[in-house]
């Protein structure tokens, strides 16, 4: 074991060489001597001794007990002090710098070696009770931020389930006004198509068939509903989903005008899905149309997909999905206003712009179709969203439970 280093602070000479020659005896190492308080404390600072012998009294403007309450308390340095005169002021001013010992001059060897040997056996305690207090601050930290994450990740999941039961009970009530409706919209197509046929007068006839063309918007109106309730009636087939957006390439391209440059980028691998065509055409359009009004000064739009394996959440049960994004480069949403974003009839654009229909039509076609869709948008950082839809043979699976449901 090295020999424990000791620093001394004594200003008479003969007693410093006395001193440095009974602790070399008992086996400790003098690191330094220093006869003024200034030089002990750049000794000290130096060398980081295991131990001060610190006499109190010293030439200068710093005293020993002035010199101790100076060393740095991250040194741990315990400090012993030396003195011929014990009067109780200078004892008090001692005690409030909390020395490791005293030593009244003259003392023995046997009385310096026992008193340095408690000073560093208190050391030794202080270190080991600092170390596990440092580690005990880097344990809570570490579990602090730990907890902060698994907060987080909750809060997370809990905002994705009540968006994702809010829009579920959304779907319900809709779906089954939009089915009520639609059994109306049935009854006054019906009647106003019988009086179509016996009416000859023309005005009359022109007014009818302003009424029918109501209501083929009002069924138009009912259906896209229908779809965010999940209980529009499809016809799905399997379908090749890199096929059919290649087969609407143009129309989307059409669809973002000549200011917006349209990128297909379609990666998925047997990317054959269970799906009504004309739903998925739709879906698309709508969605260039969107990133068309968020990109009026020109921008780019992606059409990208991949296939995916994802586990069970809140939203998905566990399998393989093929992934379309469809991403712009436009003016992006707030907070507030993607969490609202998939709702029907919730729009930002002005009146007689749109109905706030397209995504909420997405949505539901992502849901009867036993995936889902999702959102991500900042200000200024543009738009993507993202339909997971499950492969083909996932896919009638949770298509049958959708139609089981409804």
């Amino acid at each position: 074991m090295d020999a424990s280093r000791v620093v001394l602070v004594e200003d008479e000479r003969i007693v410093a060489l006395n001193l440095r020659r009974q602790l070399a005896k008992l086996g400790y190492t003098v690191a330094a001597v220093a006869a003024s308080g200034e030089d002990a404390l750049r000794q000290i600072d130096a060398h980081r001794p295991d131990v001060v012998l610190m006499d109190i009294r010293l030439e200068g403007p710093l005293d020993g007990i002035e010199t101790t309450a100076r060393i740095a308390p991250e040194l741990m340095v315990p400090v012993i002090y030396l003195t011929a005169h014990a009067e109780d002021v200078t004892l008090e001013r001692a005690r409030a710098t909390k020395p490791s010992g005293y030593l009244v001059k003259p003392f023995s060897e046997r009385e310096l070696h026992a008193t340095i040997q408690m000073a560093l056996a208190r050391r030794a305690v202080d270190i080991v009770a600092r170390e596990n207090e440092q580690r005990l601050d880097q344990l809570v930290v570490a579990r602090t931020a730990e907890l902060q994450v698994q907060i987080e990740r909750r809060q997370k999941t809990e905002e994705t389930l009540e968006r994702a039961q809010r829009l579920k009970a959304i779907g319900q009530l809709t779906g089954g006004i939009a089915h009520d409706f639609n059994n109306l919209l049935t009854v006054i197509v019906g009647s106003l198509s019988l009086l179509e046929a016996r009416i000859n007068d023309d005005g009359h006839a022109r007014l009818i068939t302003a009424a029918l063309a109501a209501a083929a918007r009002g069924a138009e109106l009912t259906r896209q509903l229908l779809t965010f309730g999940g209980r529009q009636m499809v016809r799905p087939e399997h379908l090749n989903v890199n096929d059919v957006l290649l087969e609407c390439g143009q129309i989307v391209r059409t669809a973002a005008g000549p200011m917006i440059g349209v990128d297909f980028r379609l990666r998925a691998e047997r990317a054959v899905c269970f799906l009504d065509r004309e739903e998925i055409l739709r879906v698309i359009l709508n969605l260039a149309l969107n990133a068309r009004k968020a990109m009026s000064g020109g921008g780019t739009l992606s059409v990208e997909t991949d296939t995916v394996r994802l586990e069970t959440d809140a939203n998905l049960n566990a399998g393989d999905y093929v992934r379309i994004t469809v991403r712009d480069t436009g003016c992006g949403m707030t907070e507030d206003v993607l969490a609202r974003a998939f709702e029907p009839f919730f729009t930002t654009k002005g009146l007689g712009e749109g109905g706030g229909l397209g995504l909420s039509q997405t949505y539901g076609f992502a849901r009867q179709a036993g995936g889902h869709a999702t959102i991500e948008s900042a200000p200024g950082q543009g738009t993507s969203v993202t339909l997971f839809l499950p492969l083909a043979a996932a896919s009638i699976e949770a298509n049958n439970l959708n139609r089981m449901a409804c």
